[in-house]
């Protein structure tokens, strides 16, 4: 196997992904590559950090949950709060389709909702 052909497959092999044959392919080629092997060090190492920032920041979230008052940012948001009292213009937004409407009948509309809200 050629370093062209293993690149590509060093992640996958540190993952334990792949079959037998490609395995023995790659583990005969890093015996042989020094380039490969330092690549496959490296992804190792990267590997490792990225799990141990994930730990770290597991922990940092667990320190901060409690007593922090700002909401998780990575959460999923709140469903809106449905609005306590209607209104004339909000009813008709809701009952109408733009995608009918034509340009006449969109500006005038817009001038029935405005008198809504002036209601």
């Amino acid at each position: 196997m050629k370093c062209e052909a293993a690149r590509p497959l060093l992640e996958s092999y540190l993952d334990g992904e792949l079959e037998r044959a490609a395995v023995d392919g790659i583990e005969a080629h890093l015996a042989t590559c020094a380039t490969c092997r330092t690549e496959l060090a490296a992804l190792e190492r990267l590997r490792d950090v990225v799990r141990a920032a994930r730990r770290h920041l597991a922990e940092l979230e667990r320190q901060l949950k409690p007593q922090s008052p700002h909401p998780d940012l990575f959460a999923s948001p709140a469903p809106a709060p449905e609005p306590a009292q209607s209104h004339p213009a909000l009813d008709a937004l809701a009952e109408l389709n733009p995608d009918e409407l034509s340009p006449k009948d969109a500006l005038a509309l817009v001038y029935k909702l405005r008198g809504l809200l002036d209601q």
